[in-house]
């Protein structure tokens, strides 16, 4: 089911508009700056171009006197023509001696440094209105000079900046906006494709994972941590079915014939019958107990548990342990038992687990190697890791069968009535999952050759000298 998109503004539609407007506040704050030092610059070359003027003429004043200053503003009046230069002399009552305006602009007063005004000039066969930036000086005779020029295109300039930086803002917030709207939609895509995989994983598709693009993006990281906690409940969820699955399965039989034994007893009445079904009733519960014991290790090696304590194991000194423990049993069998360790075979697993497998294998071994015949174990180092091989000189298993001999409960042809609940190598074949082994059924010629072999860094070895642990002679 796809999941609905919300009303509200998704999470990272509100990230982006924030990024937008934080971003168009410090582009309009960086406008705002270079507007500003633009029309300073401009301000302070207009200003430059004034005072040299003004002090221009003040020498002409100190040099020559007022006549001869007041000639050469007439001179540069007449000569600015249209360009917009203004200059005006007037006396101390403020009447105009020299220049191109004809009285002292009414909105500068006396006291001002720099004044600006309007002036009305001829362009054609008509008449514009420009503004006029210009600097007085006060003379030591009272008179008063003003030096100004038009700055309508400076104006004009400016105007054109500003209008220049507003689009500029406007075409950065647009851009934003549009990047915004892309990750969100990005994002977004991305969200709803984790969502829709997390319905179809709540909905019961268990083997469902959540998607990834291959960038190694957040998104990617986050999809694989989850891919791994979902891999991980699977492991358990299917460890816990399969001991309540095979709970329900090995332990009905047992069950119903422990009913059937007192059952009987009781109606019988003879202590005898009462004594063999108590005796009947307790090998079965230990066949039950083994059996449960044997499904809870089969379920850890499965599911992985937290429970199961793992460390460095040496794995030919703990199959030498292990068959030592199995001597008895070969020399009544009158089995020949070998092993043949080597030295630092050292993986990181679990001590526990890997024993019970190796007791499972050697166990299956002696149970359907004939009396006289031969079993060994073998612990060597090979290019793809560490090798435990265990062969026998048994029946073996066809290769059809091999694959379905690692199943739980299952019993082969001509094995119904060995001994045994069917787990032991399904056990095995458990362990080697857990320990990341590979797990191969093969022809001994004659009997059965199994190997397990652990993925562990190579290392410089020496084969032990074969040690025969036990061998009997036929009966």
């Amino acid at each position: 089911m796809r999941a609905e998109r919300p009303l509200i503004p998704t999470y990272a539609l509100r990230l982006s508009g924030v990024f937008v407007l934080v971003f168009a506040a410090i582009t309009s704050l960086m406008i705002l700056l270079i507007y500003a030092l633009a029309v300073r610059a401009l301000d302070r070359e207009t200003d430059g171009v004034i005072e040299a003027e003004l002090q221009g003429l003040v020498e002409q004043y100190r040099s020559g006197g007022l006549a001869a200053m007041a000639q050469v503003i007439g001179e540069r009046a007449q000569a600015s023509g249209g360009s917009g230069d203004v200059y005006l002399l007037v006396d101390p009552e403020s009447r105009p001696v020299a220049g191109n305006i004809a009285a002292w602009p009414g909105q500068g007063t006396l006291a001002e440094r720099w004044i600006e005004f309007h002036v009305t000039v001829a362009r054609g066969a008509s008449f514009e209105s420009r503004t006029v930036r210009a600097g007085v000086f006060r003379l030591a005779s009272g008179h008063r000079l003003l030096v100004g020029t038009d700055i309508h295109e400076r104006e004009a300039f400016k105007t054109r900046i500003a209008w220049t930086l507003l689009a500029s803002l406007l075409v950065v917030i647009a851009t934003g906006a549009l990047l915004g709207a892309w990750m969100n939609r990005h994002v977004l895509r991305r969200v709803e494709a984790i969502s829709t995989a997390g319905h179809e994983i709540v909905e019961g598709n268990f083997h469902r994972r959540l998607p990834r693009s291959g960038t190694g993006d957040e998104f990617d990281s986050l999809a694989a941590n989850l891919n791994d906690m979902l891999d991980r409940v699977e492991q358990l969820t299917a460890a816990l079915r399969f001991v309540i699955d095979a709970t329900a399965h090995d332990l009905r039989g047992p069950l119903n014939r422990m009913r059937a034994r007192i059952d009987a007893g009781l109606r019988s009445g003879d202590p005898a019958t009462t004594h063999r079904a108590l005796e009947d009733n307790l090998k079965d519960a230990e066949a039950l107990d083994r059996t449960l014991a044997m499904l809870l290790r089969i379920a850890q090696a499965q599911g992985g548990s937290a429970s199961v304590e793992t460390a460095s194991v040496d794995l030919g000194q703990l199959a030498v342990e292990v068959v030592e423990l199995y001597e008895p049993v070969a020399a009544e069998r009158g089995i020949e038992l070998d092993v043949q360790g080597c030295e630092s075979a050292v993986l990181h697993g679990s001590r526990q687990l890997l024993a019970q497998a190796l007791s499972n294998l050697i166990e299956n071994s002696l149970k359907f190697t004939p009396p006289g015949g031969r079993v060994e174990l073998r612990v060597q180092r090979g290019a793809a890791g560490l090798d435990l091989i265990v062969a026998d000189d048994g029946p073996g298993i066809p290769a059809a069968d091999r694959e379905r001999a690692l199943e739980r409960c299952v019993r082969l042809t001509g094995a119904e009535q060995a001994p045994g609940s069917g787990l032991g190598l399904s056990l095995v074949a458990a362990v080697a999952r857990m320990h990341h082994a590979t797990l191969t059924l093969d022809d001994n010629h004659p009997g059965l050759r199994i190997v397990l072999r652990f993925p562990v860094k190579p290392a410089a070895v020496q084969l032990r000298t074969s040690a025969r642990i036990a061998r009997a002679t036929p009966a």
